[in-house]
Order: structure tokens, then C-alpha cells, then sequence
């Protein structure tokens, strides 16, 4: 099933994505670097736990929210890039 789209849309579209890659990229970019560094601090401080159960408990899911979360950054940073470097939107 087709969906049908404007020209103006797909026009406006282009010209944002045009004039406003580098800074979505940069936006994107940051991001994902922050999660990744927040990432290397829970598995550090999984390490430095020891036998505390409630310690190692929040490290845990600090490491799961920070994987989920570097998950979809980094998918979502694929796609922004995807459709602004093969211009896939046309």
C-alpha cells in the first residue's frame, strides 16, 4: 500500500534536512557519546560492587537503560544518515 505524499511536503522536507544536517548530525552525535560514556560508568560500577546486592542491582539496570537507549540512538542516528547521505528523500 502506497501512501501518497505531497511535492510541498516532500520539498519542505529536503530543505530542512539540507540546511539543518550538520547540526542534527552533531545533535545526534553528542548524544549517542553521552550514553555510550554512561554505559562505560554503570559497567565500572557494576565492578566496583562487589557482593552488595542493591548496588549491583542499580548498576544492572543502569546498564540495561543505557543499552536500550544507546540501542535507539544509534539505529536512529543509521537512518538520519541513511536518508541524508543517499538523499533518499527526493
Amino acid at each position: 500500500m502506497l501512501i501518497a505524499v505531497s511535492p510541498e511536503l516532500v520539498s519542505s522536507l529536503n530543505t530542512f534536512l539540507n540546511e539543518y544536517k550538520f547540526q542534527i548530525g552533531g545533535f545526534l552525535g553528542i548524544v549517542v557519546l553521552t550514553c555510550l560514556l554512561a554505559l562505560i560508568y554503570h559497567i565500572s560500577k557494576l565492578g566496583v560492587s562487589g557482593t552488595n546486592q542493591n548496588s549491583r542491582r542499580e548498576a544492572i539496570k543502569g546498564i540495561l537503560i543505557s543499552g536500550v537507549g544507546l540501542a535507539v540512538l544509534g539505529s536512529l542516528s543509521f537512518w538520519f544518515y541513511l536518508i541524508v547521505g543517499t538523499n533518499l528523500i527526493i
